[in-house]
């Protein structure tokens, strides 16, 4: 199933905003404690998440918002980037999900590249694209 980035956005921006005390690790952390911008309210920082319009710098691609989608599709996110050093490669994966009683089994990965400093790409395999 593809969505448009604006779904995303949507689907994203409602799972934080139901999940603020979300528990990141297995330290307690909650997500709303990586906001990096402490002057901006979890209630803007969502809507920020959600529309693009109503920032000059729309929140996307942090680690609050790609443990979200993680979290909301229920997929592992792996990402490869052209980041220099060490930090090439990151993978978040939803915890254990239980939704009305029933365990949430993950399905295939996304895959997304990630131009450092630039922009983010969805990877799709040849395989899966030619459909083989």
């Amino acid at each position: 199933m593809q969505k448009s980035y604006m779904e995303v956005r949507k689907d994203l921006a409602q799972w934080l905003r139901q999940n603020e005390k979300f528990k990141i690790d297995m330290n307690a952390a909650e997500l709303s404690e990586f906001q990096e911008d402490s002057s901006t309210c979890w209630s803007n920082f969502c809507d920020e998440v959600e529309d693009t319009a109503k920032s000059d710098r729309p929140r996307w691609g942090c680690h609050i918002t790609l443990c979200a989608a993680a979290q909301c599709y229920k997929k592992t996110i792996r990402i490869w980037s052209s980041h220099p050093g060490l930090d090439w490669w990151l993978e978040v994966t939803p915890t254990n999900i239980q939704h009305n009683g029933l365990k949430i089994i993950k399905s295939a990965n996304i895959e997304i590249a990630h131009q450092f400093e630039f922009h983010f790409f969805s990877v799709v395999s040849k395989a899966r694209q030619d459909g083989k």
